[in-house]
């Protein structure tokens, strides 16, 4: 058997599985390589064939977070039909539905820790520059992709927090495309 199953199919992605598990129930700081490799059943030592630290583990966890939520903004701009909104309205949904969807990632994501690994940040400007390439692609100001991403995940934290729905706000799905209409200024 390869060294990397460990008798267990994929043990890296397990790992990453049962870590994001985990966080729902735990902070970052609490999880631990032992744990999850009791819980998966597999030696204390299995985890460090590839994962150096319980912070290598988590910055993988931050990269391909990012990763995806560049892929899924892809996939609904490929969609999306054409127009100037309707491009930004579609990133916009794709990230507040990333972040509703998959709290304990994206908090993960944008938390404070250990500096990332380079691939990790590489990951993190790719998803950025998505959003930055399509308004500039729009003829917007470019600063309008900044104000856009603080917006949406500004959103995206207060409706974590559950502090949307007490202040009267729309729907958080129902944002985006109001957003998208007063950042580039169409009524």
């Amino acid at each position: 058997m390869a060294k990397d199953t460990y008798h267990h199919g994929n043990l890296r992605a397990a790992l990453l599985n049962a870590a994001l598990n985990a966080l729902k129930d735990e902070p970052p700081a609490k999880l631990s390589l032992r744990q999850l490799a009791g819980c998966l059943g597999v030696s204390a030592n299995a985890p460090y064939a590839h994962f150096a630290s319980k912070d290598d583990l988590l910055d993988a966890l931050r990269r391909e977070g990012f990763v995806e939520l560049k892929s899924e903004m892809a996939d609904a701009l490929a969609v999306a039909g054409s127009g100037r909104s309707v491009e930004l309205a579609a990133l916009g949904r794709a990230y507040l539905r990333f972040g509703r969807e998959k709290p304990h990632l994206y908090a993960l994501m944008f938390a404070e820790g250990p500096v990332p690994s380079e691939a990790t940040a590489s990951a993190a400007t790719d998803s950025f520059a998505l959003l930055r390439q399509t308004v500039e692609g729009l003829g917007t100001d470019p600063d309008l992709a900044h104000f856009a991403w603080a917006l949406v995940h500004g959103l995206v934290t207060l409706d974590a927090a559950g502090q949307l729905e007490p202040l009267g706000a729309a729907p958080i799905e129902d944002l985006a495309p109001r957003l998208a209409q007063i950042l580039i200024g169409t009524r």
